[in-house]
């Protein structure tokens, strides 16, 4: 075996783990938050301030040093005058099952097709 073909290997294997999938979806989601703070010129420190916490635990949070709780997504979110969503994605391209669409703001679930790409952006 060629040590790219290994590597093309291990990468794969990775890529199907918890932990890697984890990882990703961490990135994902704290992208999500800094582009959200971008676009609203809010500094650390100030999501601090709005937060009601301290700079340095801003500072932990956003650097993905520790599992952020939801209810801890969602305050950052409601600070940075945002919305979660989260969608379930079927695994297979061709399934037929409807995807759970969840809401985190409102009462009430959506069912949509498989064809909807999920955009991790937080919405405005």
């Amino acid at each position: 075996m060629k040590p790219n073909e290994w590597f093309e290997r291990k990468l794969s294997e990775a890529r199907e783990t918890i932990e890697y999938k984890t990882e990703k979806v961490i990135l994902e989601v704290l992208d999500a938050i800094y582009e959200r703070m971008e676009k609203l010129e809010i500094s650390a420190a100030e999501l601090a301030r709005k937060l009601g916490v301290s700079r340095s635990r801003v500072s932990t949070v956003l650097k993905g040093k520790h599992s952020m709780r939801l209810d801890t997504l969602i305050a950052i979110a409601d600070a940075l005058d945002a919305e979660v969503k989260i969608v379930l994605n079927c695994k297979k391209e061709n399934s037929k099952d409807s995807l759970k669409y969840l809401d985190l703001n409102d009462e009430k679930d959506t069912s949509f097709s498989s064809g909807e790409e999920y955009d991790y952006s937080l919405a405005a």
